[in-house]
């Protein structure tokens, strides 16, 4: 228990970092280049993202003050059946996304020449990623 004691103190350390880090960066971006639609939408996703990384310390702050939280947050995580639930979700989601974006690339071909290459970078990517994770966890477990 204590091993996930010092996690929940990572997490939370990890999530104020990014929370003063990301958002003073991206202000700093936006003002250095200006109001233009990539420095917004930077700015805005790197708040988003603080907001989240904000809640999940705001909750290992919490769990930490009170042992049951603690427990009950352990078991949450280690449980076996939610580590299933996740990666079986986490597999068909992947597989999903990577017919979603071969779609996608067959369709924005006829379209725009740059949205037809993003999307096969992409799709690549996603592709080359999911194979050497299958080869990682065959040689792991």
């Amino acid at each position: 228990m204590e091993q996930f004691r010092t996690k929940l103190k990572h997490r939370m350390i990890a999530g104020i970092v990014y929370c003063v880090l990301v958002p003073v960066l991206a202000v700093t971006l936006h003002v250095t280049v200006g109001e233009t639609m990539p420095s917004g939408f930077t700015l805005g996703f790197a708040c988003g993202i603080a907001a989240v990384a904000l809640v999940v310390a705001i909750q290992s702050a919490r769990a930490l003050r009170r042992e049951e939280k603690i427990r009950a947050l352990f078991i949450a995580e280690t449980d076996e059946r939610n580590q299933a639930i996740s990666r079986n979700a986490a597999s068909s989601g992947i597989q999903i996304l990577l017919a979603g974006l071969s779609v996608a690339m067959l369709v924005a071909v006829y379209l725009n020449q740059t949205v037809f290459y993003t999307l096969l970078g992409t799709t690549l990517f996603l592709a080359l990623t999911m194979i050497l994770t299958k080869c990682y966890y065959r040689k792991k477990l």
